[in-house]
């Protein structure tokens, strides 16, 4: 038999209609060359459905995507990597489709559609490559065609850039995040990796989705944005939880439409609004003694390999730190110093967070520490970078990683500034710019340093008004329970003082929704990130010349605080992980 011959396509419209309709896989992988001319006179045209290869089988009932636990196997996330796949090459078919039913469109907006169909096709390559490293096939598992029921329904070009650029693509910068922490969790960089690739190059799709979206309708409205959703489509389906507010504004969405986002709720006769549900009693810690290692310099070891503490240092936590010791039970016993090893006989080892050198320290002292998250995923949730990308940070606010980032920020921005180290702790590592041209040779230093190390965190320097904390606790299973607003008593520099109870009126029924709601989103991102534990979150009401504002997420400390002994509705030592 000879083989089958396939001419080039004569032009771009030739070639777009050939990739969504063919039925070969090896063209939905690698199409020909595109043609570099568009038809003349071409008029739209609108395919019902796009042609399936014989290895991509509908979905059985029942066939979804693999839960956390199942991430185990490498069988179950090549699962998840199919379904990743399929998306990206309905979302390649689709850019297709639109060059077709949109041919009287700007022929930059055409070109710029084909151009994410070759991102799409290379992301497809690297699932596939992915995929068969873990021993399965492209066809190994069924696939669901979600976005064709959906997508064809667009009645013009702002409709289409509405659902595929701003809706599906625009809910990856969370999905993908996510799903890099789940595969992290399961032990899988690879793919963990290849996530965050995706999520990184999906945010120059959204830029362009939006970028058309304010040129075509003169700004970037959440609820014209809503209206330009074809039925049954709503905001709802198109976010992941917790919003991704920093991406979605570096592509272009205003601040205004990502606060709408993340507060849409849908009309009752839809889909019900989850309500959070009470937090079941977990396992109490009655009977139990704690060794305990109260290690308040934790962020510094995160921050630094080899890291030993310094006289200075501890002297600081010996003054700063003996509010921590509430933490403890009445039997408890707090490791600062030799114990005799019957004392110690039963106890279950406890950290104020469990880094290398505490568990190290349990470990010596004859105690086995209860169940921990590893150090890297410590690092990770305890980073300023991780609080960032969650958003819920001062407005303005920029995570900056070499001088010519900061420079352009510093002269292109109004000041003041307030710079950042990302790990630290007890207002440490912060460095105020009142203007570029004042900031002094060894101030430079500082800040250089802090960049070769991990980067910074630049925000506007304000006048906090009202320091508040919520404090929480992560279960192994992803439950989460939560405690009461403390206020936070600091210096002008942010250093602790005290902390107490939130007053009757003293925080707002707005700022109290606004960091119950942002606390919920953060326990869930911890749980995703592979955490469980305490942690808290901290918020704080402000003054500016143009007013007051409330920023609802300043840091996270993805460990035990301060606070948590005056915050959380139970004691620390009732507490059991496991």
């Amino acid at each position: 038999m000879e083989a089958v011959t396939r001419s080039e396509p004569a032009d771009i419209e030739a070639w777009a209609e050939e990739y969504v309709l063919s039925r070969e896989l090896s063209q939905k992988l690698a199409p020909p060359p595109l043609p570099r001319h568009f038809r003349v006179g071409f008029a739209p045209v609108r395919l019902q459905a796009p042609g399936r290869p014989p290895e991509l089988r509908p979905a059985q009932r029942g066939e979804r995507t693999p839960k956390q636990e199942a991430l185990a196997d490498p069988h179950h996330r090549a699962r998840a990597l199919h379904s990743f796949f399929h998306h990206e090459l309905q979302a390649a078919e689709l850019m297709c489709w639109a060059v077709l039913a949109f041919a009287d469109a700007e022929p930059e907006f055409k070109k710029g559609l084909l151009g994410i169909c070759l991102d799409e096709i290379r992301h497809m390559n690297l699932y596939r490559d992915r995929i068969e490293a873990l021993g399965a096939a492209i066809g190994d598992f069924g696939v669901r065609d979600w976005f064709w029921k959906r997508v064809p329904a667009c009645p013009d070009k702002l409709s289409f850039v509405s659902v595929m650029g701003m809706g599906l693509e625009a809910a990856n910068l969370e999905y993908a995040p996510s799903f890099a922490a789940r595969f992290r969790a399961a032990g899988d960089e690879a793919s963990a990796l290849m996530q965050e690739r995706v999520a990184h190059e999906e945010l120059a799709h959204v830029s362009f989705a939006t970028r058309w979206f304010t040129r075509w309708t003169g700004g970037c409205s959440f609820a014209l944005w809503a209206e330009s959703l074809p039925a049954p489509l709503s905001p709802w389906v198109l976010r992941g939880e917790p919003i991704a507010e920093a991406a979605r504004r570096r592509a272009g969405m205003s601040p205004e439409f990502v606060a709408s986002l993340a507060a849409y709720v849908p009309e009752p006769k839809g889909r019900q609004v989850p309500q959070p549900l009470p937090a079941p009693i977990r396992q109490r810690g009655e009977g139990v003694r704690f060794a305990w290692v109260l290690n308040l310099d934790a962020e510094l070891e995160l921050s630094r390999p080899n890291y030993t503490p310094r006289a200075r240092v501890l002297n600081q936590l010996a003054r700063y730190g003996t509010a921590s010791r509430d933490l403890l039970g009445p039997n408890d016993i707090l490791l600062d110093g030799p114990e005799r090893l019957d004392a110690l006989k039963g106890a279950v080892g406890r950290a104020w967070s469990p880094t290398p050198r505490a568990v190290a320290l349990l470990r010596a002292a004859g105690v086995e520490p209860e169940p921990h998250p590893t150090p890297e995923i410590l690092r990770r949730v305890n980073h300023r970078r991780f609080a960032f990308e969650l958003g819920g940070g001062l407005p303005g606010q920029q995570y900056v990683e070499s001088r010519h980032e900061l420079e352009t920020l510093l002269t292109e921005g109004s000041g003041p500034w307030l710079l950042k180290r990302p790990l630290v702790f007890a207002g440490r590592g912060q460095q105020r710019v009142y203007r570029y041209r004042a900031i002094t040779s060894k101030e430079w230093s500082w800040i250089e340093a802090s960049l070769l190390n991990d980067g910074l965190i630049a925000e506007p320097l304000v006048n906090p008004l009202l320091e508040l904390s919520l404090h929480g606790f992560v279960w192994r299973d992803g439950h989460v329970e939560l405690g009461r607003i403390c206020v936070q008593e600091v210096s002008e520099r942010g250093v602790y003082r005290g902390v107490r109870l939130a007053r009757a009126g003293e925080v707002s029924e707005a700022e109290a929704r606004s960091l119950q709601r942002r606390a919920e989103s953060t326990a869930h991102a911890l749980a995703v990130a592979g955490y469980f534990g305490p942690f808290g979150i901290d918020a704080y009401r402000y003054a500016t010349e143009a007013g007051i504002g409330f920023c609802e997420q300043s840091e996270i400390n993805a460990r035990f605080s301060m606070g948590f002994s005056t915050g959380f509705p139970r004691p620390a030592h009732t507490l059991r992980v496991g």
